[in-house]
């Protein structure tokens, strides 16, 4: 454990978190089968076919799909999800719509916590890409910063050796132990249930940013808080 202790001032940063926020993708979808419908319908007029127009309707789908992402991509640089977290001299917080979700101050005993996992399922974010976290754990209060990184940019970074890497259920189970190292094991096992907890808070209440803020928010943090240490 490590305390949160300010020695030197530094500059007040602002990191917008959420891009990806409910309303925005609510908005798109939306505006997708929109575009889908009304595309379809006018080149279904213009095709002309006896039955079902497939190609009205796959063609319509693919011109959705094209001007959505780029009105997507525009959006998320405009329309902010209204949360973010705020670095100052004396303390760490998320704020969100101007109500402090979550606040850790200077002098506070804090835990930070840093791993990361490889993305087995491709989703939102394309398989084989890496999750990268920083959770800070406070006694009233956690704050829970995440990126995506490309395979690239994860080995580029030259602090991913001091990320923890969270390993499937599946596979840790399957691993074979000598004696001689059951000590050393039963302490990694609460270390990972710890940083499974940590994972299931960043799932609910994490705050996502983009791979460039990440990079800046950590190296802050460092520099910000030099009684900052990994756990060991």
């Amino acid at each position: 454990m490590s305390s949160i202790v300010q020695e030197t001032p530094q500059p007040s940063s602002i990191y917008h978190v959420d891009r990806e926020h409910g309303s925005l993708r609510l908005i798109i979808l939306l505006l997708f089968i929109g575009l889908w419908v009304i595309i379809g319908g006018i080149l279904g007029f213009i095709v002309s076919s006896d039955g079902l127009n497939l190609l009205a309707i796959l063609i319509g789908f693919f011109a959705s799909y094209g001007i959505t992402a780029l009105i997507e991509r525009r959006l998320k640089t405009r329309w902010r999800s209204g949360r973010y977290i705020e670095v100052t001299a004396d303390a760490v917080r998320v704020i969100k719509r101007g109500n402090t979700e979550s606040e850790l101050q200077a002098g506070q005993a804090v835990t930070p916590l840093l791993w990361r996992f490889q993305i087995r399922k491709r989703a939102r974010i394309p398989k084989g890409w890496w999750m990268y976290a920083l959770g800070l754990e406070g006694d009233a209060a956690v704050i829970t910063a995440y990126a995506f990184f490309s395979p690239a940019q994860s080995e580029a970074y030259a602090l991913t050796s001091e990320f923890k890497l969270l390993e499937g259920k599946k596979k840790q189970s399957g691993k074979q132990q000598h004696p001689i190292m059951e000590t050393t094991t039963l302490r990694a096992a609460g270390e990972e249930r710890r940083l499974r907890a940590a994972e299931e808070f960043r799932w609910i209440s994490g705050a996502e940013m983009p791979y460039d803020d990440f990079i800046r928010y950590v190296e802050q943090i460092k520099a910000g808080f030099p009684e900052w240490a990994p756990l060991s």
